[in-house]
């Protein structure tokens, strides 16, 4: 395995008006981790990952992502590296059965695949017919076993998080953003989740999850940064993190065992 990283930032900042959202934030997240992005609200988390897939443009700083040093803002450019991204609202195409969604993602980085489709150019049925073969897979690898032609948005909530994941991994990711994954889940769809992301590393993914869950975190990331007012306040190991007295304080607003 490669030893550069997947996303290495250097001073990184964004500001919007007057509002350091992201404050001269350096860190490097390791390939083949499950790095965890912690911090109380209005920490700059969401900021940081929006930056990273280039869904906002940079004030300042520098950012590398799976060994390529991204200059711009669009989203289609850092996906073909190899990024794949899930949002805390879930995002699901109206009208969509559970396969179709998956296969959407496919489409979503592959643009030429995506006029194949729309032109029936010769070998698009067999490409197709691989798609939704693919898409079949990453349905049981999410765990997600519901009827394929079943309506995505019927689903339970627990099951839409996991058919949005199958669908980021459609695009073939080397690198996967989730954004609050476990936001609306009860504690056994959590850890379900959680379980899940140990499997999906164990393919080779690299995993960055913003994430309220300190258990969640606790228990499955392998490594964490906590941000607090768009500044990177520590990094490392989870628990020694989540622990330590300074983001105890940034959290509940007094030390611990004060």
């Amino acid at each position: 395995m490669t030893t550069t990283p997947a996303i290495r930032t250097i001073g990184l900042a964004k500001q919007f008006g007057g509002l350091r959202a992201v404050d001269d934030v350096s860190l490097t997240v390791p390939r083949g981790s499950i790095y965890g992005i912690v911090g109380p609200n209005g920490a700059g988390k969401t900021t940081f990952l929006n930056l990273v897939n280039g869904i906002v443009r940079r004030s300042g700083g520098e950012i590398e992502v799976l060994g390529s040093r991204t200059s711009t803002s669009a989203t289609h450019q850092v996906a073909r590296l190899g990024v794949a991204r899930t949002f805390q609202t879930i995002k699901l195409i109206p009208g969509l059965d559970v396969v179709e969604s998956v296969v959407a993602g496919r489409y979503r980085v592959r643009r030429d695949t995506a006029l194949a489709a729309v032109l029936a150019m010769p070998g698009e049925r067999k490409a197709r017919r691989e798609s939704v073969a693919r898409a079949q897979e990453l349905l049981d690898l999410v765990g997600l076993r519901v009827p394929p032609r079943r309506l995505a948005t019927s689903l339970s909530y627990g099951e839409q998080r996991r058919l949005e994941i199958a669908r980021a991994l459609a695009s073939e990711p080397s690198l996967l953003l989730l954004d609050e994954p476990t936001a609306g889940m009860n504690a056994q769809e959590s850890a379900a989740l959680g379980e899940l992301l140990v499997t999906l590393r164990e393919t080779g993914l690299t995993l960055v999850m913003v994430e309220h869950n300190m258990g969640l975190v606790r228990t499955y990331c392998t490594d964490a940064a906590v941000l607090n007012s768009g500044a990177l306040l520590m990094s490392g190991e989870p628990g020694e993190c989540l622990d330590d007295p300074r983001v105890q304080e940034a959290y509940f607003g007094r030390r611990a065992n004060a």
